[in-house]
């Protein structure tokens, strides 16, 4: 009994060692399949977030920016993807601008109100 045990062991070990061995000696391919498009580039991103901050604070550059993020989409579906970057870059330079000018004329306008219900 001992030795059909040891016998049964023996010959699972041995699986276990032609199997490590087939592992081993299997060729990995990194080759892409055909059916992958290789000069579709990222999405640019639409900072939308920063649209609506600055629609909240700046509204008039708020609509700009917005309209501006909803064109990187439109061009990038229309494989305009050149135009889809410009739009992105388009849209967080004028988001960033709107706010950066909504918060510093909202101190200033701040101190004018102070002054003037100063001088009442």
């Amino acid at each position: 009994m001992q030795e059909e045990i040891e016998d049964l062991l023996l010959e699972d070990s041995k699986t276990e060692e032609n199997s490590n061995k087939k592992n081993t000696n299997r060729e990995i391919s990194f080759d892409k399949p055909d059916h992958v498009l290789e000069d579709i580039p990222v999405h640019p991103s639409y900072h939308l977030i920063r649209g609506f901050i600055c629609l909240y604070l700046f509204p008039i550059f708020g609509v700009v920016a917005l309209y501006k993020s909803w064109q990187v989409h439109s061009k990038y579906e229309d494989g305009d993807y050149e135009g889809a970057v410009e739009a992105s870059k388009s849209a967080k330079s004028i988001s960033n601008w709107g706010i950066v000018i909504s918060l510093l004329a909202i101190p200033i306008i701040v101190i004018v109100m102070i002054f003037s219900m100063a001088l009442i």
